[in-house]
């Protein structure tokens, strides 16, 4: 008696977890952060900032995971503006995988001279391809 009360108690455990993954794969559970086509990405800061050797320029930041499963294609996007506000171009910086619960220091190079503000693009500014999804 007590062996089938074992056996069950363990096929009860085996679809708890089952089911704790399927609603992992699919993107429940976890926390979300705004941030486009990865739910759990999100754009924590960003500025221009200047190299402080040979006059380049550069948009820099912070994306990060807040999802359990890492994404990969992330690319974080903005549109440049000059300092009346006007619309310059654009810039973008890629990395190929972010580990879940992680960080990423981006670095998008700007090529245009008069760059004076940079907004992300539509959505939030970062996508990214969900481990699974």
């Amino acid at each position: 008696m007590f062996t089938l009360i074992g056996v069950g108690v363990v096929v009860l455990i085996g679809i708890a977890i089952l089911i704790t993954v399927v609603v992992l794969k699919k993107g429940g559970g976890g926390e979300g952060g705004g941030g486009g086509g990865g739910e759990g990405l999100e754009l924590l800061s960003h500025n221009i900032q200047r190299a402080q050797e040979g006059g380049l320029v550069y948009v820099v930041g912070v994306v990060t995971n807040h999802d359990p499963v890492q994404y990969f294609n992330v690319k974080v996007e903005f549109d440049l503006f000059d300092s009346g506000g006007q619309p310059l171009g654009e810039t973008a910086d890629y990395n190929g995988n972010l580990a879940p619960n992680k960080g990423w220091e981006f670095r998008a190079l700007v090529l245009e001279e008069n760059a004076a503000d940079a907004k992300p693009k539509a959505g939030g500014g970062v996508t990214g391809e969900k481990d699974g999804g």
